[in-house]
């Protein structure tokens, strides 16, 4: 792992241009690519390099990898793509990546909250603390209405296209490296609520009794669906759910379940059978079930 992750950042660092954009890493490394990928500069590859940038940082103790962790979210900011009142935006086209492209998905907004996240605790720097924190409001008020991760194409196809249905999923792990990696009791609390509801709102309306669970997990689209794609997003939410409810973590332990159609009677059991004779990460999971739902 190691030696695989000491290859990537300098192959992607490679893509690292200042000349189009003021800079920024291009999302594709082929320069002779016929459509827009030779000169997209998306804020997702930006924010992974970002997150690796921090956690290569504390690994190997090389102010490097701070450097360019910190040189690349100053042009996030600086390029518009994260905008004055804390919005995350998809992209940009070089030579100037303006205007950018508006459209805002809830994959890009954690993933950088992540990354924001890892640059706090390899660098000390309370400014990335401060910002996180304004840009997980935003990214709850967007994504998580009634505290429930919620995408915007649910509105208008409860399944989503299949390429639109594990942004949610990307977003919560962001949201766990955040919630990791902060030292605000504010901000480890706003998370944990987010993932209780969300994990109870999903229990009792879009879970069978073997937990399959589906992708939507309020209103008329709620329903189990077992495709593998929506059963990483219940997966993200339950390892979410592990870490919150950990012995050191910081569990609200007040959300109620809503009302639903769907394992509401049967949801404790389950996750008691589910948890017998299991260890390991299984079991932190199972644990955390149980002492939710108990």
């Amino acid at each position: 792992m190691y030696g695989k992750d000491a290859v990537m950042p300098r192959e992607a660092w490679q893509q690292w241009d200042t000349e189009a954009c003021g800079g920024g890493i291009y999302w594709s490394r082929n320069r002779q690519a016929e459509d827009n990928r030779r000169t997209y500069k998306s804020t997702i590859t930006n924010a992974q390099h970002m997150i690796m940038s921090g956690r290569l940082a504390i690994l190997t103790g090389n102010s490097t990898f701070n450097e360019r962790g910190e040189l690349v979210y100053a042009w996030l900011k600086s390029s518009g793509l994260v905008t004055a009142d804390w919005r995350v935006l998809d992209g940009g086209n070089a030579p100037t990546c303006r205007p950018p492209n508006p459209e805002e998905l809830s994959y890009k907004i954690g993933t950088l909250l992540g990354g924001i996240g890892w640059l706090y605790k390899s660098t000390g720097k309370e400014q990335y603390q401060t910002e996180a924190a304004s840009m997980l409001d935003v990214a709850l008020r967007t994504f998580a209405p009634n505290n429930i991760f919620t995408d915007p194409c649910e509105a208008a196809n409860p399944t989503c296209r299949a390429n639109q249905v594990s942004p949610k999923g990307t977003m919560i792990r962001g949201l766990m490296y955040l919630y990791m990696t902060t030292t605000s009791a504010a901000i480890k609390t706003k998370i944990a609520t987010a993932v209780e509801t969300s994990f109870l709102a999903m229990a009792a309306a879009a879970c069978d009794e073997k937990w399959n669970c589906g992708n939507v997990w309020q209103g008329a689209g709620a329903r189990v669906y077992t495709d593998f794609h929506t059963q990483l997003n219940a997966l993200e939410l339950a390892n979410a759910l592990a870490i919150v409810r950990a012995p050191n973590g910081a569990p609200s332990g007040t959300q109620t379940a809503p009302s639903g159609t769907g394992n509401t009677g049967n949801t404790k059991g389950s996750a008691v059978a589910v948890g017998a004779g299991m260890t390991g990460v299984a079991g932190a999971v199972a644990a955390a079930l149980m002492a939710l739902l108990a």
